[in-house]
């Protein structure tokens, strides 16, 4: 971790007097800590340790460093190109230099150990705990609709610990809780500042917020609370670091260990496991999203290949999906990804999907639209039937609707238990065999006049055939069946009959 003087002074205050200072570049980062060797060229990133007396009138900077002078200095350097702290005159160089570069040891660990944790997807939680000891105060991270992602609270400490109720209310800051931070000042602009991090007073206790943001949206707050030790100007350094941490997992949806959906995928995941979901909450969480129950939505889902999953490249692809495709959120689940769009026009939707998600090459099925996200394990059930005939019947396209393949399920399900020539009407059953042994061809009549809506001409002409050898086949068909054609059920049932007839021939054809 690179350091800033704030952390260095705190350290150096612990065991010496601080006669002066002037922390001017809060972005100033401090790679290592050195004595002054006495060169008038000051290089960049580096605090310098140095008796007054020592200092040369006319340094040379290259870039923005630190001072550390022991005992008075009569040089005045640019505070632009150079931070300074001056100590007491009596302390001792080797005393002051180990002091500085202690604390460089200590918060490059924690730095190391932030960032081995992050690269471990060991989740948001281990984060905080880390911070904890460097902290010594509690520490707690929400998203924007309060609900806790992680928290680390001291045990013992005044109020006791779940100060803000949090397991009385399924992870989520109590109601009461949040109505008192709302009283402090100022508490709605907070959510709009830029500002890295700030301070707010809240009566007898103090805290430091953190608003934590992705893609440069609000997404939620870090905040630490004065409630072990009086803050520290280090603190803010120290939260920064964190939030800075936090915001990189939260891009990789590493949220807490073993999970990696945000608050609202969580919801709907839950819906897709068959578990009770608070609807009240869920359609909080649809708001914050700048969606509505009484907005239309098409689930879509992609099937992931087996180099995307050899390289557990799923969030990365969910990532890149709502980078590309606006009001849209992604998320994984099982082998594949799905995505939930909001729909102003489905043609134009479905087009702006097949424009988006056609660069990625990679299988999906997309659901009928729908409002209702009581029955969203339903939709998501049609994008994954979508995909799925899809694929078996028209592999050459990458995207596949499920009004395009409801027809085929329907098929599937109906051949599922029982050979699909056992569903053939018997009256069936026997004009084929009739043509089996005769060479007739009274199958193929019986179905160009039923795809014709009874119509004689229209069936000839799809044959053809003259009009005597049509109503010659089309009374020989009546004789030897001795069915109403013109009933629906029975009529539906011939029709359903020769697509079976189709798909087995067509099967057939795949294993021959």
């Amino acid at each position: 971790m690179n350091l800033n003087m704030e952390l260095i002074a705190d350290a150096l205050r612990q065991n010496f007097k601080i006669e002066r200072e002037g922390a001017y570049n809060e972005e100033l980062k401090l790679e290592q800590v050195r004595l002054f060797d006495g060169e008038t060229g000051f290089q960049s990133g580096v605090a310098y340790i140095a008796e007054g007396e020592a200092l040369p009138a006319k340094p040379f900077f290259e870039g923005s460093c630190a001072i550390i002078s022991i005992g008075h200095s009569d040089k005045c350097y640019p505070a632009s190109l150079c931070d300074y702290i001056e100590v007491e005159k009596d302390a001792r160089v080797a005393d002051v230099l180990n002091c500085a570069q202690d604390a460089y040891k200590k918060y490059n660990k924690w730095y190391l150990d932030m960032y081995e944790a992050l690269s471990n997807e060991s989740g948001i939680q281990e984060l905080l705990d880390l911070t904890l000891p460097l902290l010594g105060n509690p520490v707690y991270f929400h998203d924007k609709n309060y609900q806790f992602i992680a928290h680390a609270e001291i045990p013992g400490m005044p109020g006791g610990n779940d100060i803000y109720k949090s397991k009385q209310n399924n992870g989520r800051m109590s109601l009461d809780a949040i109505n008192e931070l709302k009283k402090t000042p100022y508490f709605e602009k907070t959510f709009e500042t830029k500002k890295p991090t700030f301070h707010v007073d809240a009566g007898e206790l103090h805290y430091i917020y953190d608003n934590v943001r992705v893609k440069g949206e609000y997404w939620g707050r870090l905040f630490v609370d004065e409630r072990m030790r009086p803050f520290k100007k280090s603190d803010y350094t120290i939260i920064g670091a964190l939030r800075s941490m936090i915001e990189k997992a939260l891009v990789n949806r590493n949220l807490s260990s073993g999970k990696q959906y945000r608050f609202l995928e969580r919801k709907l995941v839950s819906l897709l496991e068959g578990k009770s979901v608070e609807w009240k909450e869920l359609e909080e969480e649809l708001h914050l999203n700048n969606w509505g129950m009484d907005n239309n939505y098409l689930c879509f889902r992609l099937r992931l290949n087996d180099v995307d999953l050899l390289l557990n490249t799923t969030i990365s692809t969910c990532e890149l999906i709502e980078s590309k495709l606006s009001d849209c959120i992604t998320f994984p689940y099982e082998s594949g990804v799905i995505g939930i769009v909001r729909v102003d026009s489905r043609a134009k939707t479905v087009e702006r999907l097949k424009t988006v998600l056609r660069d990625f090459h990679l299988y999906t099925g997309v659901s009928l639209m729908f409002n209702d996200f009581n029955n969203f394990p339903l939709y998501y059930k049609q994008a994954e039937i979508a995909l799925k005939c899809g694929i078996k019947e028209n592999n050459a396209e990458w995207i596949h609707c499920f009004e395009e393949y409801c027809f085929s399920y329907m098929l599937d399900r109906c051949a599922e238990e029982l050979l699909p020539e056992t569903l053939f009407p018997p009256a069936l059953r026997k004009l084929i065999e009739h043509d089996r042994r005769k060479s007739t061809s009274y199958v193929e009549t019986l179905r160009a006049y039923l795809e014709n809506d009874l119509k004689p001409a229209k069936a000839m002409k799809a044959l053809y055939i003259q009009r005597s050898t049509f109503l010659y086949r089309l009374d020989r068909i009546n004789e030897m069946m001795g069915v109403n054609l013109e009933n629906a059920r029975t009529k539906i049932h011939f029709l359903l009959a020769f697509q079976l007839m189709d798909r087995i021939a067509a099967s057939a054809a795949k294993t021959g």
